[in-house]
């Protein structure tokens, strides 16, 4: 799947950290989006798995891994995009 070229989404539901970087890394650098819910490989590895998902012009969906599933993401992203949003703190 990760090889394929019809396919250009993939969706990581291995957790933990690895094999789900080593499989997330090869997927982008084969130009395929990201969906994954990894709340730990995104806190120990996101700087880089971002960096390779711009490089290779992908996105990177993690919705549920933020907020405890709550959608909060996309409305940031979509319903308040005139404003700058610098930090999302949990009281």
């Amino acid at each position: 799947m990760i090889e394929d070229r019809e396919i250009d989404i993939v969706i990581e539901l291995v957790g933990g950290i690895e094999p789900a970087k080593t499989f997330i890394l090869r997927a982008i650098r084969n130009r395929k989006h990201i969906v994954t819910a990894n709340k730990a490989l995104l806190a120990l590895h996101g700087d880089e798995i971002f960096r390779e998902a711009q490089r290779f012009g992908v996105d990177i969906n993690f919705e549920a891994s933020v907020g405890g599933g709550i959608p909060l993401i996309r409305s940031i992203k979509e319903g308040l995009v005139a404003n700058q949003i610098d930090s999302i703190f949990e009281s």
